[in-house]
């Protein structure tokens, strides 16, 4: 297996057995393994150099400036994101057991640039560095396992120099290759070498790909509980652990088997198996945490730092050390949980422990094999230990959707059964309840048969307390005109008592001056008749528009009268009203299409009410010095942008009385609300008022400062 398989972030270095104190690698024929190879990458005599100068190719002498190199892992000398070029060399020898029989130089490579040179003589190229006209070439797949033949004798000393060049990898497989570390293969090869086999083994990848289909499947399954069952944590951690899973089986397609099309693609590949491990490991504890105790820890902040933890290490640190003790962290503290609740483990909860502890053993027994470079490591174990966690998660999801659904039958049938009882309880009470109810909807319907006539009779007493009003304020404006009348008749009746003495007399002089007089008189007494007759008719004209029907009609023109109206009924009914009124008319008002005499009773009630708020205020001791009772009635078209035609029409009654208290305020257009003495109001007048301006299609709005004045404002639409 290659670098992809989960545990080998944990492979630790071996160095070969060598002395110390040499600067000589010697190598016998016992140093061969089972593959007939002496792996020698791993010795503590390579040195190391950045200097990219070519004499070294034929310097077969070490320098001394150059770094003592315990491995050919260059992590700690680039970064896959830069630029790198360097040259490597060793010392070797070679004693009789070896040289007896034909030796082999393996040095395996994919994605960078290698010259070989033995003593000063270049054997061999993988890829191209670019020098001079040539173009920089990574190194191919099929350069894996190449073999240089080498011709040496016993016991004499060589120089294996390797001059090494990478160049970046372009977007996005630069987004994997912060900080990855890369080694080359370099091997000594006997007679009997036998190469890893570089084709597709097709048992092995038909086992990868079920494996990868199964997974697939499951993590379907678990997205489509999860879109049903969206703020369930368990289903969330499980749908990320088993894409950590998924994402494992799928680069080892790629790596395990060559099918990979580039090197940047291998990186990017290799880059996303890395990150699997950071959704696996910190999922894990947490998975479990709620399974076997039924919420997440509550220290959820380590939790968070161990899955950036992961996500470092296993894609930009890989520090073997830390990645062993994340490992023993994630899967230790899982198996804490298993502990535990070792006494209280039932149902579906089986599934997770059969499926944890075998992952875990499987874990621990293919990691040790893999130390030991088995071939029990393969693609089928690996699957194996891929598929036997997701399962039995899997296997825990249906039993605990199994266990809840007989959870519910059984809940039902106690839903059922207490259901059953009430029914019963029900019948029984069932006379019972009906004659109660006929005997309460009998008193109810009684009681709203009195409610219905009391606010009958109180709607009416507003309506005749408002028509009390206004025939006071039509009697008031009647009787200026009829006085004028009865004086100037009066007058008339002397002067045609003067004419009759001065015809006797005949002075025709006098008689022309007290003719002129009567004509004059006739005229005035004509022109107060016709006034007298101009009220009335517009008395006539809102009897007839009382009919509901709306008109166009002039709202300054109803504003003056009713205002007028309420101002000669109060005088005419309290003696001692002392008060004023200001009206500003917009004189662009257009004509409204409303019923006048609702809006005419809005209009005299808000007066009324304005007018009463002054006279308090007057007659009470918190009246300022030099108080002015005074109300204001005003009118405003404001018409609508762009001249479009229509607009809105506010009608505003003011007044500088004791203004309205907050507490009430909010309650003033309720039914029946008033803040007038008992007696004195049905607080129905507002309530009626509210009700016609919104029939209208209007607002009708109030602001007030306590103690200072109250607005009410009227908005219509044109």
């Amino acid at each position: 297996m290659k670098a992809q398989f989960f545990l080998a972030s944990l492979f630790f270095i071996f160095s070969l057995s060598a002395n110390a104190q040499e600067d000589v690698l010697r190598l016998k024929a016992t140093d061969f393994d089972e593959l007939n190879s002496i792996i020698i990458q791993e010795s503590d005599l390579w040195l190391f150099t950045t200097d990219p100068n070519a004499f070294w190719s034929n310097n077969i002498l070490v320098a001394e400036d150059w770094q003592n190199k315990n491995t050919l892992n260059f992590a700690p000398f680039f970064h896959l994101d830069r630029p790198f070029e360097g040259w490597f060399q060793i010392k070797l020898s070679f004693d009789e057991s070896i040289t007896s029989s034909p030796v082999g130089l393996n040095v395996g490579n994919f994605g960078q640039a290698l010259e070989i040179f033995l003593d000063g003589k270049l054997i061999h190229k993988i890829g191209s560095l670019g020098e001079g006209d040539e173009k920089y070439q990574r190194g191919i797949p099929e350069n894996l396992y190449d073999v240089i033949p080498l011709n040496i004798n016993p016991n004499q000393e060589y120089v294996l120099n390797i001059h090494y060049k990478y160049e970046p990898v372009g977007f996005p497989a630069n987004l994997f290759a912060i900080s990855e570390s890369f080694r080359f293969g370099v091997a000594i090869t006997g007679p009997a070498y036998e190469a890893p086999a570089s084709g597709i083994n097709i048992s092995e990848l038909g086992v990868t790909l079920f494996s990868a289909g199964m997974v697939a499947t499951i993590l379907i399954l678990l997205l489509m509980l999860l879109f049903q069952n969206w703020n369930d944590k368990l289903l969330w951690l499980l749908a990320v652990c088993i894409t950590g899973f998924a994402s494992l089986i799928a680069t080892s397609i790629f790596t395990d088997f060559g099918i990979y099309l580039n090197y940047p693609l291998y990186v990017v590949v290799q880059g996303l198996s890395n990150l699997s491990f950071a959704f696996i490991l910190p999922t894990l504890p947490l998975i479990f945490s709620i399974i076997f105790t039924g919420q997440l820890p509550q220290k959820k902040g380590l939790a968070w730092a161990f899955f950036f933890l992961c996500i470092l290490e296993f894609q930009f640190l890989h520090i073997a050390a830390l990645g062993f003790s994340l490992l023993v962290i994630g899967l230790g503290t899982s198996l804490m949980y298993i502990v535990r609740s070792r006494k209280t483990v039932k149902g579906a909860q089986w599934y997770v422990v059969i499926g944890g502890i075998i992952f875990l053993l499987s874990a621990i027994l293919l990691f040790s094999l893999f130390l030991q470079k088995s071939s029990w490591v393969n693609p089928f174990t690996f699957n194996f230990l891929m598929l036997v966690f997701p399962l039995s998660l899997i296997g825990y999801v249906v039993s605990r959707f199994k266990e809840a659904e007989r959870e519910v039958k059984l809940k039902s049938q106690k839903v059922i059964q207490i259901t059953e009882e009430k029914r019963l309880q029900a019948l029984n009470q069932k006379d019972l309840l009906e004659k109660e109810v006929k005997l309460r909807t009998a008193e109810l319907s009684q009681s709203l048969e009195n409610l219905k006539s009391t606010q009958a009779q109180l709607i009416h007493s507003e309506k005749m307390a408002s028509l009390g009003e206004l025939t006071a304020g039509i009697a008031h404006e009647i009787q200026n005109p009829l006085n004028f009348v009865n004086n100037f008749s009066e007058v008339n009746r002397e002067l045609i008592d003067e004419l009759d003495e001065e015809i006797e007399k005949g002075d025709l002089e006098e008689i022309k001056i007290i003719a002129a007089d009567i004509r004059s008189n006739e005229q005035k007494i004509n022109l107060h008749g016709k006034r007298a007759d101009a009220i009335v008719k517009g008395m006539l004209e809102h009897s007839r528009a009382n009919k509901g029907e709306k008109a166009p009609t002039d709202l300054n023109a109803l504003v003056d009268e009713f205002v007028r109206l309420s101002y000669h009924g109060l005088r005419a009914k309290d003696k001692d009203f002392n008060a004023d009124f200001k009206l500003e008319l917009d004189p662009d008002l257009p004509k409204v299409n409303v019923v006048a005499s609702d809006i005419g009773r809005v209009i005299l009630n808000l007066v009324n009410n304005a007018f009463y708020a002054v006279n308090e205020k007057t007659k009470s001791d918190s009246a300022p010095e030099g108080y002015e009772p005074m109300i204001k009635v005003s009118s405003k078209y404001t018409p609508l942008p762009g001249g479009a035609g229509g607009g809105s029409i506010e009608l505003s009654v003011q007044d500088n009385g004791g203004g309205i208290p907050e507490q009430v305020r909010d309650k003033i257009f309720q039914p029946f609300f008033t803040t007038k003495p008992t007696g004195s109001g049905t607080g129905l007048g507002l309530s009626l008022s509210y009700d016609i301006v919104k029939a209208h299609g209007g607002e009708l709005k109030v602001e007030s400062v306590e103690g200072e004045k109250t607005e009410f404002l009227i908005q219509l639409f044109a």
